[in-house]
């Protein structure tokens, strides 16, 4: 068995036997900003900030169809950085330092696509900005299957990243509600705003779930064995 910080995909992890985590928020927000009202009119609908690769990764390809395809909405803000294919570099609309933080916190929704692999600082990022992040279908939270995310996050297929801002728009407000006093719940549990007990609540956590995982499988295999011997004592033979 084996736990990660780098998150990983439905095509890879060992169901049964891997935990997924997140890596751990480079961003945190500063000391008061976890006590602002959840439900507080923000800014934008749907943000996206990070870096744009030439990479063929599928995850890479995420970002640029945000930079390509959401545009013309005042509601929803992408901004991006990229080399491109030649030396003159495009950069962020916006470089100030605060800037990032102040998207995350002025957000409703935020954008949480992976770059080398489907993981990213960004969900953990989100949370504690008090936004619901979103992730593509293939992205599996942290300490799943365990823990139900399915409340809080939102998952987009692949083929409808491009759709994504219409999509969260036709969540109605009550749901919207509902999902981020849930993702304020599991920010509280997961990511606590002292950062430095992080690592130590993730190893409690993930050792409570192989606790309770070892916990189950001996008693299927001890069903199993009853199941046996009942088959024996009438005759039929093994299972």
């Amino acid at each position: 068995a084996a736990v990660t910080w780098n998150s990983m995909d439905d095509a890879y992890i060992r169901e049964g036997y891997d935990i997924p985590l997140v890596p751990p928020p480079l961003w945190k927000p500063n000391e008061g900003s976890e006590r602002m009202d959840i439900h507080r009119p923000r800014k934008y609908l749907l943000s996206f900030k990070g870096n744009i690769m030439l990479w063929e990764q599928r995850s890479w390809q995420h970002r640029w169809i945000a930079s390509e395809y959401w545009f013309d909405e005042p509601d929803v803000h992408v901004d991006t950085k990229c080399k491109g294919y030649t030396n003159k570099a495009v950069e962020y609309k916006n470089n100030s330092s605060s800037d990032y933080g102040n998207l995350l916190l002025n957000s409703t929704f935020f954008f949480c696509p992976g770059g080398g692999g489907v993981h990213s600082h960004r969900f953990a990022e989100t949370m504690l900005a008090g936004a619901i992040p979103v992730v593509t279908s293939d992205f599996l939270p942290p300490f799943h299957p365990e823990i139900d995310w399915s409340g809080c996050i939102i998952r987009v297929s692949e083929a409808r990243v491009v759709d994504l801002p219409r999509i969260v728009r036709d969540i109605p407000m009550e749901e919207v509600k509902k999902r981020q006093r849930k993702c304020r719940a599991f920010a509280d549990t997961f990511f606590p705003f002292d950062l430095s007990g992080m690592s130590k609540a993730w190893f409690t956590f993930s050792m409570e779930i192989w606790h309770l995982r070892v916990k189950n499988a001996l008693r299927m295999q001890a069903d199993v064995e009853e199941a046996e011997k009942l088959w024996e004592d009438i005759g039929v033979g093994g299972i």
